[in-house]
């Protein structure tokens, strides 16, 4: 393998059997409290040694003074202090060996010459050791598998997350509590959570070659400002391909602006856009505009969805006006609405009544609410049509049999033809919960689904 190319062992940083935090206080709303508060509250097995002066306990555990006073080498260093006193802390964790380092400390890169040159005394420190950092200027690392949850986000901290599928890499910490919130909110379990913030040690592609080898990950998801070295991130990506698994990312810094932004965020530097676009098509990597969007094509993909194999959508409403709308705004985002074959028209005219349309998008009428069955042989129909890549279900105020609409759909999930997606506006609001539950992608708006639509199929 290439120098270049070779990426950093994460595992003393995920699954540590000890942890020490330096600059450790016992107020858990603190910085230097909350990893504590999180490593005891998710049921951390390892060892937790807090170290500071100050104290001789820290939230009820014994609080040591300095680094070698404690009865073992942790395998990772949490180092919770102001940027100097951190540079410290960092060359005495190197010359102990200790295997891993997460520095949430900033006024590093990010603020400027002065912070340069500080982060530079940090990679003099690392040079020449086996210490790996991640930081400075993060927010920390989570193993929910583990678990072990040293992520100092208050995101973490209103309601349990549940181990799962997803492992989410951010070079902006705040979206890690974000994402974390809405796998709670949606009932997704999250299985690692890496903030590499100014990536003084391990970076970007480093997580993500990690999270492509760990066989609990199904879908890895990214939000990235730049980085260094596009080849490490080729070949990361490239693994993650090998496996077939499928990479979400929100790539900011499309703009002089929002590049200035992030410059002053982590000190990263954006890069060029059409080298993000080329090696992202290289692997199929799924890119997203916005952050409501990366959360819902991750819950997408934990639900198994299989990306169209095109952008061609054949779209059923019970509305002509919701059917044109939803047209409209499919072409606007670059996806096509094709003509049916003859004989696709030809059996939905055999179904519907006599004013309804059979023409893509398909006007059911009111016609389900009076026979929701009969929306199974529509919906079989139009997959089954090889102008179609993917169907498009929308369901509006349906208060009568909404759940049994639910549940016709529902059915169809393991024979159908091809990829199904549904847009429950309104109504019972059961339906769309019973859909979610048969992990059936489900939105409340068109728009939505559309975007989500879009990002997987370009």
């Amino acid at each position: 393998m290439n120098e270049r190319n070779r990426f950093a062992d994460l595992t003393p940083l995920l699954n540590p059997a000890s942890i020490a935090i330096i600059g450790a206080t016992p107020d858990p709303k603190k910085v230097g409290g909350r990893p504590i508060r999180y490593l005891r509250r998710y049921g951390y097995r390892g060892r937790i040694y807090p170290i500071n002066p100050k104290y001789q306990l820290v939230q009820e555990l014994p609080c040591f003074a300095a680094l070698d006073g404690l009865p073992e080498r942790p395998d990772m260093a949490i180092i919770a202090l102001p940027a100097e006193a951190a540079i410290e802390a960092v060359k005495a964790c190197v010359e102990a060996a200790i295997p891993a380092l997460t520095v949430y400390s900033s006024s590093f890169r990010e603020i400027g010459a002065v912070g340069e040159a500080r982060e530079a005394k940090l990679k003099a420190a690392l040079a020449g050791g086996t210490t790996i950092m991640c930081g400075p200027n993060c927010q920390g690392v989570a193993n929910f598998h583990a678990p072990m949850v040293a992520y100092f986000t208050s995101g973490l901290g209103r309601e349990d997350v549940s181990a799962g599928g997803i492992g989410f890499v951010t070079q902006s910490g705040l979206f890690g509590g974000l994402l974390a919130e809405a796998c709670v909110k949606r009932g997704l379990g999250l299985g690692y959570m890496i903030s590499s913030g100014n990536e003084a040690g391990i970076d970007f592609a480093d997580a993500i070659a990690y999270l492509a080898a760990d066989p609990r990950t199904t879908v890895i998801a990214g939000y990235l400002e730049g980085i260094g070295d596009l080849d490490r991130l080729d070949a990361a990506l490239g693994r993650a391909a090998e496996r077939g698994l499928p990479v979400v990312i929100l790539k900011v810094g499309r703009h002089a602006e929002s590049s200035l932004a992030a410059l002053a965020h982590t000190g990263a530097q954006s890069g060029s856009r059409s080298e993000y676009e080329t090696l992202f098509r290289r692997h199929r990597v799924i890119e997203v505009s916005d952050i409501e969007t990366l959360y819902d094509v991750v819950e997408v993909l934990t639900f198994g969805f299989v990306r169209p194999g095109g952008p061609r959508l054949g779209i059923i409403t019970n509305s002509g006006g919701v059917g044109a709308l939803c047209a409209d705004q499919a072409r606007a985002l670059g996806l096509d609405v094709p003509g049916f074959l003859p004989e696709t028209e030809a059996t939905l005219r055999e179904r519907l009544p006599d004013f309804a349309s059979p023409r893509n998008p398909v006007d059911m009428t009111l016609q389900p609410f009076s026979d929701p069955v009969s929306l199974g042989a529509h919906v079989r129909a139009v997959a089954a049509d090889r102008n179609v890549d993917v169907v498009l279900v929308f369901v509006g105020l349906n208060w009568q049999t909404g759940q049994e609409m639910a549940a016709t759909l529902a059915g169809l999930k393991s024979s159908l033809a091809k990829p199904m997606m549904v847009v429950w506006a309104g109504g019972d609001p059961r339906g769309a919960v019973a859909l979610r539950a048969a992990r059936i992608p489900t939105f409340d708006s068109a728009r939505r689904a559309l975007e989500v639509l879009r990002a997987l199929t370009f």
